[in-house]
């Protein structure tokens, strides 16, 4: 099945609808610093925290404070993605590369879901089997798409 969904941008998106709002993001994004500029507060949370972030544990008391969550699909692997939605009382979006467009997710709280579908199999394979793995450098093999709840 082919993975469907608007081009919306989430990053864009969270710009734009977290202003003067806190946000919570689990999970490293690219502009924060633009997501920080708009915000009231932002609060990174991360495994391996950097300088600046909270760490993981922080996540209990921070996300159910949160406006706007954001989490990265890395938690699907990682199996933190249910605790994760169970505190979060804001608007919740699971996304990344990885996060499967599926409509199951809203049963479990998520509003929006972000996610990828290969454009160019080809290349993308190519520069897998050579070690590239991140984001920026697959962005023209990858069509980022997002599906958001419908309000019953």
């Amino acid at each position: 099945m082919e993975p469907e969904g608007n081009t919306l941008n989430v990053l864009d998106f969270i710009i734009e609808k977290g202003r003067g709002k806190k946000i919570a993001m689990v999970g490293h994004f690219p502009r924060t610093d633009e997501i920080r500029e708009s915000a009231q507060d932002l609060w990174i949370i991360e495994k391996m925290p950097k300088l600046g972030d909270f760490p993981d544990t922080a996540a209990e008391h921070l996300i159910p404070l949160a406006d706007i969550v954001a989490i990265t699909g890395a938690t699907l692997i990682n199996k933190s993605l249910q605790r994760l939605l169970e505190l979060s009382r804001g608007y919740t979006i699971v996304f990344g590369p990885s996060v499967p467009m599926s409509p199951v997710l809203f049963n479990w709280g998520v509003d929006m879901i972000g996610g990828s579908k290969v454009v160019d199999t080809e290349n993308a394979l190519l520069k897998i089997s050579q070690g590239i793995n991140n984001v920026p450098q697959l962005k023209k093999e990858l069509q980022f798409l997002t599906m958001t709840k419908v309000s019953d």
